[in-house]
């Protein structure tokens, strides 16, 4: 009974530390279930910027599911102080939390990709970009790129990647450039052999489940040419753990890149999501590669190292791109709330200044919405160079 009062008690104990005179956001993020350690992450962010920027975090649970996500968006808008929220995480969750928000007048801004969710109203604001809006800034690049004359792209064979592939190939035509080659591929796959010879022209994708003769359990069917590598740049449209199985297979088809001796010389191109662990473990494959992301660490400046040390020093982790982003959404909400002078702490004001074309600059760039509540955010680009390391590129370098 003992245990069961002191576990009631702690969460309004802890709770009633909160200066309520000092403006709060709330975080909602995963506390429970097993995206707890993610959620403890990206709340250790978001303190660091409050501590920086003046005003206190309210962390709160978004829950493993709807009724628990409105739970959440319904207590933090209950709390006097709470001034705006950022959350929640997990995709699924993006629509509930945003209605809610909207029918609770608390402004949020919605950490989710996910496309559209800012139409739920005015109080509602989308952190990131979707995958449409970041392969058209990878394009507009590749476009402008006078040795980017023959482009291919792989992608996994899922929403993400008909996203990728839709927006790359159309922005890509309608600017001149040549697709040459494209190639997809299951989620999970680990022998990218068979992707490699489609790429090539040596395997031809019918489709699993094909039942005449040739057609392997992949859905591929060999045919009788050599390969051929008609393309002088590659987009890998996934992660980094895939694009780590994916590039030890390109000498042994014949595809050459600045790291590698013989074959074709093609550019590698990435995508955000190729900064991370993966990348460093075969950087000796990347070298040369350039991808694109809004944070690449230390590289980015004076800023961004302090918060990658404070952050390293509190934490021993090192920082992704999405606790970066959380630390500045919280810098973002408080230059939005205003000083005690004006009057501006208050949920009316927020929305005002965010959706007035406010602009923010932090760790990962410059943050500012459109009338919509769109994010308007400009993707970073680096070359990976010895060492699993990276520099940033700059305009018109490659």
């Amino acid at each position: 009974m003992a245990v069961v009062v002191a576990m009631m008690w702690w969460p309004a104990k802890a709770e009633a530390q909160l200066d309520e005179a000092v403006p709060q956001v709330a975080v909602i993020v995963p506390l429970s279930g097993d995206l707890a350690p993610l959620g403890e992450q990206l709340l250790e962010a978001a303190r660091l910027s409050a501590r920086r920027h003046g005003i206190e975090v309210r962390a709160i649970d978004e829950g493993e599911n709807a009724q628990q996500m409105r739970e959440a968006v319904a207590r933090a808008a209950d709390k006097e102080g709470v001034v705006a929220a950022i959350g929640p995480v997990m995709r699924r969750h993006a629509v509930t939390a945003a209605g809610e928000a909207q029918r609770r007048q608390l402004p949020l801004v919605v950490y989710s990709a996910a496309s559209g969710v800012e139409v739920q109203g005015p109080m509602v604001f989308r952190a990131r970009l979707t995958p449409e809006a970041q392969s058209r800034q990878v394009a507009a690049f590749l476009a402008e790129d006078s040795a980017a004359q023959r482009i291919a792209i792989v992608a996994p064979r899922n929403s993400y990647g008909d996203s990728v592939v839709n927006a790359l190939v159309d922005l890509l035509n309608r600017q001149g450039a040549k697709v040459t080659a494209m190639a997809r591929y299951d989620s999970g796959t680990t022998d990218f052999g068979p992707t490699l010879e489609h790429l090539t022209g040596r395997r031809a994708y019918v489709g699993k489940g094909r039942s005449f003769p040739g057609v392997d359990g992949a859905g591929f069917v060999r045919l009788r040419r050599d390969g051929e590598v008609s393309f002088d740049t590659l987009v890998i449209a996934d992660g980094h753990g895939v694009v780590a199985r994916f590039v030890p297979f390109l000498p042994r088809h014949g595809i050459g890149t600045s790291a590698t001796e013989g074959g074709a010389s093609v550019q590698l191109v990435g995508l955000p999501g190729w900064r991370g662990d993966g990348l460093q473990r075969v950087w000796d494959h990347l070298r040369g590669a350039i991808f694109f992301d809004t944070f690449g660490g230390e590289v980015d400046g004076a800023e961004a190292r302090r918060f990658v040390i404070e952050y390293r020093n509190q934490t021993d982790s090192e920082v992704t791109t999405a606790e970066a982003e959380i630390y500045d959404l919280v810098g973002l909400i408080a230059t939005a709330v205003g000083s005690e002078d004006d009057d501006g702490r208050t949920r009316q004001e927020v929305v005002r200044n965010l959706g007035g074309g406010m602009s923010f600059e932090g760790v990962t760039g410059y943050w500012s919405f459109d009338q919509n509540g769109a994010p308007q955010r400009m993707l970073r680009g680096y070359e990976i160079v010895s060492g699993g390391r990276w520099a940033p590129l700059e305009r018109g370098e490659r």
